[in-house]
């Protein structure tokens, strides 16, 4: 439950493990240019005892794969008043990435992320009764950014930038406990638009396993929160609020592994 005017802190450690894979006949790029071949390689085929050169350059990836997050909420309050939330939170990714040209080292990426889990509520009412619950909570993340290739100071390390534009939505159903069984339930919803900007390293350790190392900043704007009291009793009028605007981050240790030219895995341990 809110209490007002308190500052509220969100934390996600998370693993994803997800496959990328190249449409039929489209291969590697991108992020997959990273999987397991240097994008600016040639492969060779032998036509009328001939070399001829092949490009390993693929236009467009696909991301599909399941995430892991170690949900932990907090708002800081005075006591008796309390309201922490945490749980395992498992989720659907998925992502699409676009290089247009081979001869440019930039691409677009856009992210989709959906969730949904009960966790485990540690808080008190209003009037600092505590209390200890479920919650259901259902979690969505949109992602748009584009990177660009910074620098190459090896034949198998680079370096990226990139900007983008996001949007998170959080939808938080509190409820009856054995401590609050005469509470009613109700939803709060959680909204805000971010910047995500950022540094990458990528290093490509053999043929098939690319290490890399990824931190963002992403300041937040727009932030809402809507409290649904008409849940409680239907004459209670709904609250709309300013969540305020705070700046967050991101790291995560992404590796990939090859299986093919276009098919690869990945695990990404994060925190933000």
């Amino acid at each position: 439950m809110i209490h007002g005017g308190n500052m509220i802190k969100i934390a996600l450690l998370s693993a994803t493990l997800f496959s990328a894979f190249s449409l039929p006949f489209i291969g590697q790029s991108a992020q997959a240019q990273e999987i397991g071949v240097d994008p600016g390689a040639r492969n060779q085929t032998v036509t009328d005892g001939k070399p001829e050169e092949r490009s390993n350059y693929h236009p467009l990836v696909i991301e599909a794969g399941l995430n892991y997050y170690q949900f932990d909420y907090a708002e800081d309050v005075t006591p008796p008043f309390k309201s922490t939330e945490k749980g395992l939170t498992p989720g659907l990714h998925a992502a699409g990435i676009f290089q247009p040209m081979e001869a440019y080292p930039w691409h677009v990426t856009a992210i989709i992320d959906l969730a949904t889990n009960r966790t485990d509520y540690d808080g008190s009412t209003q009037s600092g009764k505590p209390v200890l619950s479920k919650t259901s909570n259902m979690f969505f993340n949109v992602e748009f950014n584009t990177s660009y290739e910074l620098v190459q100071f090896t034949p198998t390390s680079k370096i990226e930038g990139y900007i983008g534009l996001g949007y998170h939505f959080w939808r938080r159903g509190l409820g009856a406990s054995d401590s609050a069984p005469n509470m009613a339930d109700y939803t709060e919803d959680y909204s805000w638009s971010y910047v995500p900007v950022g540094v990458r390293l990528l290093n490509q350790l053999n043929d098939t396993l690319q290490l890399g190392i990824d931190f963002s900043v992403r300041p937040m704007f727009g932030g809402r929160i809507g409290i649904h009291l008409s849940d409680l009793n239907s004459k209670l009028q709904d609250v709309d609020a300013d969540l305020g605007s705070q700046v967050g981050f991101r790291a995560e240790v992404p590796l990939l592994a090859a299986l093919t030219p276009g098919f690869a895995v990945l695990f990404k341990p994060s925190y933000q």
